[in-house]
């Protein structure tokens, strides 16, 4: 709920607190989908903004900060 409505920090916070033995894969799925649609609209923005090294910079920090693959809509 929180990543859908933007807040992926208070998403984040969420799933770090919360006990190992009760992670679930719907739970792991929601903040890696919210994760996924926050970097979307960053890299959308970068781009439409001529943010080129601040662009590049967040894709880079997905996967070795975030450990978010990236997909196609993120080369897009």
């Amino acid at each position: 709920m929180y990543a859908k409505c933007g807040s992926i920090d208070t998403a984040l916070d969420v799933f770090c607190r919360t006990r190992d033995d009760m992670k679930t894969t719907f739970l792991y799925n929601s903040i890696l989908s919210g994760l996924e649609v926050t970097f979307v609209a960053l890299l959308c923005a970068c781009g439409h903004n001529g943010l080129v090294d601040d662009g590049k910079r967040l894709f880079e920090s997905m996967l070795s900060m975030y450990g978010v693959s990236p997909h196609l809509e993120h080369y897009g």
